[in-house]
């Protein structure tokens, strides 16, 4: 059908449809089509032996049919095409060579405009380095840019690779205008140790960007503590002096080991020149750091250095301590010193506790043990263990000393054990208790 428009080209026999073509931005590489109508309203046959497209952009623009002949008052529809080649804008001259006297050519001006997109993702490809196995890490920005001239449609977006990683998608499809980005945050959650791999795959309307793949890597890893000796043993330590004891961290598991802190509690420990915090050891690193022990009493004393680590098995290391104040004089030390069953009827008994404690620098064996009493046998002893029996630095021993007086009146008596050390003393402990009547008693 023809359209007449006003201002529309007019001749005595011809008349064209439109004044002029305007085609718009066009992908480069694609075509679209226009069409436009040559009537011939005059009595007799007009000819058309040429259609031309001419100018300096001409040559993105074609027409079919290039030449025909029309009868009276029939008009011809023809298809100008825009097929750009290259980014920019293209201008020609439509140009119908007639056979009418009045009106022998026939100029409509064309134009359009070359536009292509450009598809940027942006680092290619995602490396995340080390992550910890169970955990996830930040997220990575693939920044998906449109740097050219023509607007971009995504129709979806994935990932492989199993579920190591993922990606915050938007709601697809999602049109990037030209110079527009947006931002896709992928994240890496390994689930094992070793090398992850995977895809961030884009597919697009555009036939150049159908598919645009983004490489994704990352390495699952479990950093482990082994922390030698462990437990930490200073065993007996004189009062008031000190003791230092090396502690070698190692890292034997994969991917870095991070010690955020590490805290002493309990007891008279204390560490020399820690390292500084966070401590961060390689896979296969080490690393070494002194304890002290400053005991300021007799005694078994013990406390725990816990070490803040990313090891999954071992988030709050816990290393036992433990350490022997002992005396510089004394071996055996009796607890009472001494023991009073004040009185006791005749022909009964009452039994006491009594604990011995090892507060020498080292091991002590006990190599006898004497009962004495002014009266026989009014002290006596069943638990004692036999002889020779052994006692690590600071260790104890309780053990039962039962009063059962004979006759009426006082009696006094020694618990006394010796050791095999020669220059370390035994231990001597007073008894006492008084006999009385039962008719006394019951009073």
């Amino acid at each position: 059908m023809v359209i007449s428009i006003p201002g529309s080209t007019r001749g005595l026999a011809a008349e064209v449809s439109s004044t002029s073509l305007a085609f718009g931005q066009q992908r480069v590489g694609t075509s679209s089509t226009r069409t436009i109508a040559l009537k011939n309203n005059g009595p007799t046959t007009l000819s058309v032996p040429s259609v031309a497209i001419s100018g300096s952009g001409g040559a993105a623009f074609s027409v079919t049919p290039s030449s025909f002949t029309l009868a009276p008052w029939a008009s011809q529809t023809l298809l100008v095409a825009f097929s750009p080649t290259a980014q920019g804008n293209f201008e020609g001259t439509l140009t119908f060579t007639t056979s009418d006297p009045t009106t022998p050519t026939l100029s409509i001006p064309l134009s359009g405009t070359g536009v292509r997109p450009i598809l940027v993702v942006e680092p290619a490809p995602l490396h995340f380095g080390e992550q910890r196995v169970g955990t996830s890490s930040a997220p990575l920005i693939a920044m998906v840019r449109n740097a050219g001239t023509g607007p971009l449609t995504l129709l979806s977006l994935s990932i492989s690779g199993g579920t190591a990683f993922s990606v915050a998608s938007p709601t697809m499809p999602y049109t990037l205008a030209p110079g527009m980005s947006m931002g896709l945050p992928v994240h890496f959650h390994p689930t094992a140790e070793g090398l992850f791999s995977g895809t961030l795959s884009l597919a697009t309307s555009d036939p150049e960007y159908s598919s645009i793949s983004v490489p994704l890597m990352g390495i699952g890893v479990m950093p482990r503590l082994v922390v030698e000796p462990a437990p930490l043993d200073f065993g007996g330590q004189n009062v008031g002096t000190t003791a230092l004891r090396s502690v070698r961290l190692r890292n034997i598991g994969s991917g870095s080991l991070v010690i955020s802190s590490a805290a002493l509690s309990g007891g008279p420990f204390f560490l020399t020149a820690p390292p500084i915090m966070p401590l961060t050891l390689p896979a296969g690193a080490s690393q070494e750091f002194m304890v002290g022990f400053s005991p300021t009493h007799v005694g078994t004393v013990t406390g725990v250095l816990s070490l803040a680590t990313n090891d999954v098995a071992n988030p709050m290391f816990a290393i036992p301590l433990t350490g022997v104040g002992v005396g510089s004089e004394a071996g055996l030390v009796f607890e009472p010193s001494s023991l009073d069953f004040g009185t006791q009827s005749v022909g009964t008994s009452s039994t006491r506790v009594v604990t011995v404690t090892n507060v020498s620098f080292g091991p002590l064996f006990l190599t006898s043990q004497a009962l004495t009493a002014s009266v026989y046998p009014s002290f006596s002893s069943t638990t004692l263990p036999a002889i020779p029996f052994y006692l690590s630095p600071g260790s104890s021993l309780n053990f039962l000393v039962t009063f059962n007086p004979g006759d009426v009146g006082s009696v006094t008596g020694t618990l006394q054990l010796t050791t095999n050390e020669p220059l370390v003393s035994g231990a001597t402990l007073p008894l006492s208790g008084s006999g009385v009547s039962t008719l006394l008693g019951g009073l």
